[in-house]
């Protein structure tokens, strides 16, 4: 289950394309953080504005989550994932 406080996802750039203004502006423009990394975006927020930036209800979901690609970036972006917890054995 995914906290309603801090949710983690992943964005992939499609194949040739390194960075887009374009899609860290839709982020930022639907309340979630995006920070750039080598090959996409560690996008963040809470559970309520993912919810609202996807029009999904993830309360429910189990990770890991295909999230799905919003028309506006189809161009630029290649898949949006909630990636599982990592979990450590002790």
């Amino acid at each position: 289950m995914l906290s309603p406080d801090y949710v983690e996802a992943i964005l992939l750039w499609s194949k040739n394309q390194n960075q887009s203004d374009k899609a860290l502006q839709w982020f930022l423009d639907h309340n979630l953080s995006a920070q750039p990394m080598s090959s996409g975006l560690l996008i963040s927020g809470t559970l309520a504005s993912f919810d609202l930036a996807f029009q999904l209800e993830l309360t429910t979901e189990e990770p890991p989550i295909e999230l799905p690609v919003p028309i506006e970036l189809e161009h630029e972006v290649e898949s949006i994932t909630i990636p599982s917890p990592r979990r450590y054995n002790y």
